[in-house]
């Protein structure tokens, strides 16, 4: 789980990008279906950041899963190539 602080007032640009952030987060949550690829998933999201002009700072994965290590290979990324299924988390 990863947290967003400010330290003092944040800025109306740092309100629009924590925002702009969030909504792609739930998009992506809320596109999730059985058999989805991952990649797709991420894709979701990259887009929506994109689409405000913030695609070239997302350098990384939008998430993993957490199971018998801390960062299961079930990740959502450019490059996945799982499938998700009824079940999985």
């Amino acid at each position: 789980m990863t947290r967003t602080v400010a330290v003092g007032r944040p800025s109306e640009e740092m309100k629009k990008v924590y925002q702009v952030v969030l909504d792609a987060q739930q998009k992506a949550s809320d596109a999730v279906r059985e058999k989805m690829q991952a990649k797709k998933i991420d894709s979701i999201a990259r887009n929506h950041i994109g689409s405000f002009g913030y695609g070239k700072y997302f350098g990384h994965s939008l998430g993993h899963g957490v199971g018998l290590e801390i960062h299961d290979n079930c990740g959502f990324r450019p490059q996945a190539k799982t499938f998700y299924m009824r079940g999985m988390s």
